[in-house]
């Protein structure tokens, strides 16, 4: 417990140094989940979070391998992922497009946020939280899925009626 409030104490000496108030907007301790790690938040405070990892494909957008790591790691994660990705879908990865916060991914996050209402997990632990993306991942697919087969019977519709107009 000392550790962890040294922890504390030192979040609180640099946020303070920064100039964050820490008595308005103090360092939180994870205690509903002991498996997530304190990472800043975009409000400008911590608390406990998990880091999910998604790559998409480029084509179609689908995901091809989600991941949640415990702490700010996703760059210690992704050459085990890509060679994942190559091994399970016999491809070779020649491309990868990622930034500093592997954020340029972001369209599977957004969606997954407004239209699937994820913005925090329901579950805890790290196996709890893994199997809650990986179902979120699956209905993202899903719902990509559902598109591109509208898309597809559309255009099957139009070019029919292309063929029937033309008495073909």
């Amino acid at each position: 417990m000392k550790e962890v409030l040294a922890r504390l104490q030192q979040m609180n000496a640099r946020r303070k140094s920064a100039g964050i108030d820490p008595p308005k907007n103090p360092a939180q301790l994870p205690k509903t989940d002991l498996d997530a790690r304190i990472l800043p938040n975009k409000e400008g405070g911590y608390a406990p979070n998990d880091t999910p990892l998604a790559v998409n494909e480029i084509l179609n957008g689908f995901i091809v391998d989600s991941d949640v790591v415990i702490g700010n790691v996703e760059h210690c994660c992704m050459t085990d992922m890509l060679e994942t990705i190559a091994a399970d879908h016999a491809v070779d990865v020649t491309t990868v497009m990622a930034d500093s916060a592997y954020s340029c991914g972001e369209t599977p996050f957004a969606v997954l946020k407004v239209h699937f209402d994820l913005r925090r997990f329901l579950l805890r632990g790290i196996a709890g939280v893994q199997t809650e993306w990986s179902w979120a991942c699956a209905a993202f697919n899903l719902k990509k899925l559902m598109t591109l087969i509208a898309r597809l019977r559309a255009a099957a519709e139009v070019s029919g009626e292309l063929a029937t107009v033309n008495g073909t």
